[in-house]
């Protein structure tokens, strides 16, 4: 199990291969069975002149996003209202996007989601052969002169890979968004003093997403054969009998064995990755 007090920490400059500012708070990062995950706090743009822009663009990677501060645009009239839980399925397109400000809790996972260490390692080729501009990858080829322009992240995925992406027809056309509001709490059905809302289950891999609310004293058992990934949306949580503030991440790999408190009202959101 791993904690982290994003209120403790400072925002990161993210080097990336998009236009404008991106900004990231690392809840959790690392590997379950054969998937690998990134757990963020994510600020896209600045609040000024120099906002977050991608093209039209897909993944072979999976992601859940939640605004917990402004809408996030996805796509031309398209935004993620504050407080809703969008699923964004792999191979199903989205963009072009333009975010002025937004503060985003942010999970993407895969089995060809790169480690930190290979998208790092494959974006610093890149840059010694080419050019990135716009959100694109541009590199010229030396004997013809000509100029090949690819998406800039696909570019960094199939260099880290070692293959073109293999881009699968889509479970689901776009993404999925969920208004948490709309959904009614319910028991946990093993968990006494704990109420859910299941906002969605996803793919024949099983991947959801939760909200869960402490009503009393009680402990929400985390699942011991599934990596989830858990984040406090309000002050209570309390793990060991320590308290954390809100925007505290909590990861539980395979095989662990988590209990979480909290105090009546506490929320937290809970997405359970694929199994392996």
């Amino acid at each position: 199990m791993r904690i982290t007090d994003s209120t403790a920490m400072d925002w990161k400059s993210y080097h990336h291969p998009r236009e404008g500012t991106l900004e990231v708070k690392t809840l959790a990062r690392g590997t379950a069975g054969d998937i690998n995950f990134n757990f963020t706090l994510t600020r896209y743009g600045s609040g000024g002149d120099d906002p977050f822009e991608t093209p039209r663009h897909r993944h072979t990677f999976e992601q859940f996003r939640m605004p917990i501060e402004g809408a996030l645009n996805y796509g031309p009239d398209r935004d993620i209202p504050e407080g809703w839980v969008t699923y964004f399925p792999a191979d199903a397109s989205y963009g072009p996007q333009k975010v002025d400000r937004c503060v985003v809790l942010l999970c993407q996972y895969g089995k060809e989601y790169l480690t930190s260490a290979q998208y790092k390692t494959a974006y610093a080729e890149l840059a010694a052969v080419g050019e990135f501009h716009d959100g694109v990858f541009t590199e010229t080829d030396p004997a013809t002169g000509k100029a090949r322009n690819q998406d800039a992240v696909t570019a960094v995925f199939e260099r880290a890979l070692g293959h073109p992406l293999d881009h699968g027809r889509p479970r689901y056309p776009e993404p999925v968004l969920m208004d948490p509001a709309a959904f009614s709490w319910r028991p946990a059905p093993d968990d006494r003093g704990v109420e859910l809302k299941r906002l969605g289950t996803f793919t024949e891999n099983e991947t959801s997403v939760s909200l869960v609310r402490w009503t009393a004293d009680g402990t929400f058992g985390l699942e011991p054969d599934r990596a989830q990934l858990v984040v406090s949306l309000q002050p209570g949580v309390e793990i060991d009998g320590a308290t954390y503030p809100a925007l505290t991440g909590v990861t539980s790999n395979i095989g662990d064995e988590v209990a979480l408190g909290g105090s009546p009202g506490t929320e937290a959101l809970v997405v359970t990755l694929p199994r392996s």
